[in-house]
């Protein structure tokens, strides 16, 4: 891995199963099973990007989970990783409470979210 913690593909991949089973994430736009050997190289590292229409800089925060890949600019990460937090927390205390049988509407008004 050389120290990367995962892929994000602007394009289709094989075998994602697998190398995710190896503690290495793969995100594609799909899946080929086809293989890239001969067809793919490598032009640079350490420089800007587009992605799926995104330009993605070094320094830049990339989260990626099953449900799609965000980037944050580096100079923002900090202040969107509060946010966040403060997001995935108030989520939980709606979930905790749906589940204890509260009502929509009402754990909606309370947090904000749901």
């Amino acid at each position: 891995h050389r120290g990367a913690k995962g892929a994000i593909i602007d394009g289709v991949a094989r075998d994602i199963k697998l190398i995710r089973e190896m503690g290495f994430s793969v995100f594609a736009k799909g899946i080929n099973p086809i293989s890239s050997k001969g067809r793919i190289i490598a032009v640079d590292h350490g420089c800007p990007v587009k992605m799926g229409g995104v330009m993605v800089y070094p320094g830049d925060l990339v989260v990626a989970d099953i449900d799609g890949v965000v980037v944050v600019p580096g100079d923002k990460a900090e202040e969107v990783v509060e946010k966040a937090l403060d997001v995935a927390a108030r989520e939980t205390k709606t979930r905790d409470e749906l589940k204890k049988g509260a009502g929509l509407y009402d754990v909606f008004k309370k947090y904000g979210t749901v």
